[in-house]
């Protein structure tokens, strides 16, 4: 079954690769590999809707019992929606990773929805998903303590935001990762 995932390709239109996955599955049960590939030819695509493609396709892994979703079922959906510039869907993605935690939420998906929320110039939005990250970690001790390239991400974010507030918000963050880093955490030390 999981070959059955190379006959979809990413040139194709997402529909078309939905298309024949509905295909192959009346034929054969689809692996986790078939599931992986649908969503990434989705995320991988240009079409708006893809976000919305890869979600039912997700869906569908949710609802089959024998198969579970892992890191790049996950990853697929949440690409799917920063590149069809849902970046509010994205993040909903990662917090529910964060409360299920069977597959765990790590720094470099966090980024990822930061450099959606740099994309779409919503600083305030990346300034609140990086407290998340550090509520994250001290309260459930997750591996997604903030380092130097994710307040690097927050402060790109400002900066692209072109606010009149921007310099000062930035100069606030600068002064904050050095106080973390005079404080013994050089993992946010400005670079």
């Amino acid at each position: 079954p999981g070959i059955a995932g190379l006959v979809l390709t990413i040139g194709m239109a997402v529909d078309t690769n939905v298309i024949i996955f509905e295909r192959i599955k009346e034929s054969c049960k689809p692996d986790i590999v078939s599931y992986n590939t649908v969503i990434n030819c989705c995320a991988l695509s240009k079409d708006p809707d893809a976000g919305s493609h890869a979600e039912a396709t997700f869906r569908q892994l949710a609802q089959d019992k024998s198969l579970q979703a892992n890191r790049i079922s996950f990853l697929g959906l949440l690409n799917a929606f920063i590149n069809s510039n849902n970046i509010d869907k994205s993040e909903a993605v990662l917090m529910s990773m964060c409360k299920n935690q069977k597959v765990p939420a790590d720094r470099e998906l966090f980024h990822k929805v930061l450099a959606g929320w740099s994309h779409q110039r919503k600083p305030k939005r990346a300034e609140a998903l990086l407290l998340k990250m550090i509520e994250l970690h001290q309260n459930q001790g997750l591996d997604v303590k903030p380092t130097v390239e994710t307040y690097n991400r927050v402060l790109n974010c400002w900066a692209k935001a072109n606010t009149i507030e921007a310099g000062e918000r930035a100069d606030l963050i600068l002064r904050e990762m050095e106080d973390l880093t005079r404080a013994g955490d050089n993992a946010v030390k400005p670079n």
